[in-house]
């Protein structure tokens, strides 16, 4: 449910400065066709630059509770990862994940059930957001470069995966232009 807390969440992961951004600034690089495929290695990427992207505009939330909504999702966010390994890890029934969604998370049964219909239609997909943006950081930090400089340029790859991403950060300029100049196979 949307509130005026979880709104500014919502609008940095899927509008400024999360997908919104970075699809837009990957339409707008001439890039080859392979980097404009929404894949499935990508997912990572993806959502790992939105995930990333709530946590950077958090300090700039004037809104105390906006503040408070940020933190929420982020503990939100490793209770779904924790799901995902209890369900396809240690083999926990549905009906114990709603019971943790509902006990931990004081969501609704429609909403737990919800949640763990879509952990069992798309395994590994909460974890995808967590690695992505856990990745993006140790990479940023790796460089040691400041955040908005690092995501400048990642918000204009495209859609590519993790293991691209960390090729072409490591790329010389000269290089990346030189990317462009592939078509599509």
């Amino acid at each position: 449910a949307f509130n005026r807390a979880s709104l500014w969440d919502t609008v940095a992961h899927e509008c400024y400065p999360g997908h919104h951004t970075n699809t837009a600034k990957g339409a707008a690089v001439d890039l080859p066709r392979t980097f404009r495929l929404y894949l499935p290695l990508v997912r990572a990427m993806v959502e790992g630059i939105a995930h990333r992207s709530e946590t950077l505009m958090a300090p700039h939330y004037e809104d105390d509770l906006a503040r408070l909504s940020a933190a929420h999702r982020v503990y939100y966010c490793a209770a779904r990862v924790k799901a995902e390994m209890d369900l396809n890890y240690y083999r926990r029934s549905p009906q114990e994940l709603m019971r943790m969604y509902q006990e931990d998370l004081q969501v609704n049964e429609m909403t737990a059930r919800l949640q763990v219909q879509a952990h069992l239609m798309y395994p590994g997909d909460a974890i995808s957001y967590y690695t992505g943006a856990r990745v993006l950081e140790s990479r940023r930090r790796e460089l040691g470069v400041e955040a908005r400089p690092f995501t400048e340029p990642i918000f204009s790859f495209g859609f590519v995966s993790l293991d691209t991403m960390n090729k072409l950060v490591a790329m010389s300029p000269r290089d990346g232009e030189t990317i462009k100049q592939f078509g599509s196979l």
